[in-house]
């Protein structure tokens, strides 16, 4: 056998996986060369190319955005997912080490809820929270991810407690240990693993929801910073490059990134804006009592823009 091969092989190995690697932390490189480039030096040409300072306004301006739904995240999220783990890990318990006639079934029962799609159930969702006096308030939001996330932290305790001998219990039980005597002295300081694992599970769940949050939390102010980081996203200010290669002072929205009033439609028949032109309908040429078509995109062309701002529709 010759020696060689093994080390071949491992330096196959090698450079398939970081193949894979590079490949995958590609979008974190972007991320994070992006978000330190000024607002001028972001377009497709530029987007692999390393900033050329650190520049901290974009990452500054967005927080100032967002830090208000972070903080919203940070109240529904923690207690969410502490008190679904502790009822998880409770049920986990009574599944695993006392059973009773019809557990089985009630387990499985329990976890169809994790293959329940939220779109399906909205309407009366939001139903029984009005009836309740629960919706639009954090505590509404936080008792149904909850109820969503109980399934599967029954199912993550409930595999750990099946590992726990049996013997452990019963020697609780002869001391005299009832269930929730058995569960507070023995298995629940065993479960600090599963504790982790559920715990992180949720957490992660919970912070990456937009919908639930989207649909409970009307108030713009209360919701959560998945929802306000989408609304965020493409909503945001944009500014104009002009034929000279600079940009105006002016955006198109102003403060609290809202549209503002459009302005007239200019005479000139095309006008730069970021990479692409937004083309002009001539008025003159429009059947009478019809403005003309919309402003359509199409291929870049050498034509001077206006100090004023142009919104892009």
């Amino acid at each position: 056998m010759n020696r060689s091969t093994p080390y071949l092989s491992d330096a196959i190995r090698f450079i398939i996986l970081a193949f894979f690697a590079i490949y995958f932390i590609m979008p974190i490189y972007l991320l994070a060369i992006t978000s330190f480039k000024p607002f001028e030096d972001i377009s497709f040409a530029t987007m692999w190319a390393l900033p050329k300072g650190f520049y901290l306004d974009g990452i500054t301006q967005a927080w100032s955005y967002v830090s208000q739904n972070f903080m919203n995240s940070i109240i529904v999220t923690l207690p969410a997912s502490l008190l679904s783990s502790i009822l998880g890990s409770f049920n986990g318990y009574l599944f695993a080490k006392w059973r009773f006639p019809g557990s089985r079934w009630l387990f499985l029962m329990v976890l169809f809820g994790i293959f329940l799609p939220y779109q399906g159930i909205l309407i009366p969702l939001v139903q029984v929270l009005g009836a309740l006096d629960l919706y639009g308030k954090y505590a509404g939001l936080i008792i149904v991810h909850i109820v969503f996330g109980i399934p599967i932290t029954t199912l993550i305790f409930r595999g750990y407690y099946s590992a726990v001998p049996d013997e452990l219990v019963d020697a609780a039980r002869i001391d005299g240990a009832g269930v929730l005597g058995v569960f507070r002295h023995i298995m629940l300081p065993l479960a600090m693993p599963a504790f982790g694992v559920s715990m992180i599970w949720q957490f992660t769940s919970i912070w990456n929801d937009y919908l639930i949050g989207l649909v409970i939390l009307s108030n713009p102010d209360m919701r959560t910073v998945m929802v306000a980081v989408k609304n965020l996203t493409g909503s945001f200010f944009t500014k104009l490059r002009r034929a000279d290669g600079r940009r105006p002072d002016r955006s198109i929205t102003d403060d609290h990134h809202l549209p503002v009033a459009q302005p007239p439609l200019p005479p000139w028949p095309a006008c730069r804006v970021g990479e692409g032109v937004v083309r002009r309908p001539n008025p003159s040429s429009a059947p009478p009592g019809k403005s003309g078509d919309a402003p359509t995109r199409v291929a870049p062309t050498a034509v001077a823009c206006p100090e004023l701002p142009v919104p892009v529709r």
